[in-house]
């Protein structure tokens, strides 16, 4: 049983900018891929999964972040422990 781990939130100011960081901890992205994550219709999931997907969510955020002058971006975390999705925003 793989036990869940809380999904962590942090806020930070720098200078004119704000930024949002969504940490979860679990499976890494595979690092040919991060660029591609907020393309449309693109989708990384495990395979087997019943539910349908259609790749949409992240397109939709990164329009929504470069409507308001702010960018998206996500990597790995340095220990590899999990992924980190960060939204820039100016004030």
């Amino acid at each position: 049983m793989r036990l869940k781990q809380a999904i962590h939130v942090e806020l930070l100011q720098s200078g004119r900018r704000l930024t949002i960081n969504v940490i979860n901890r679990g499976p890494l992205l595979a690092e040919s891929h991060t660029d591609q994550l907020f393309q449309q219709l693109v989708s990384y999931r495990e395979q087997g999964s019943d539910k349908p997907h259609l790749g949409l969510g992240l397109f939709i955020a990164r329009l929504i972040a470069e409507h308001h002058n702010g960018s998206i971006s996500a990597s790995n975390l340095p220990d590899k422990t999990g992924v980190c999705f960060s939204v820039t925003l100016p004030l």
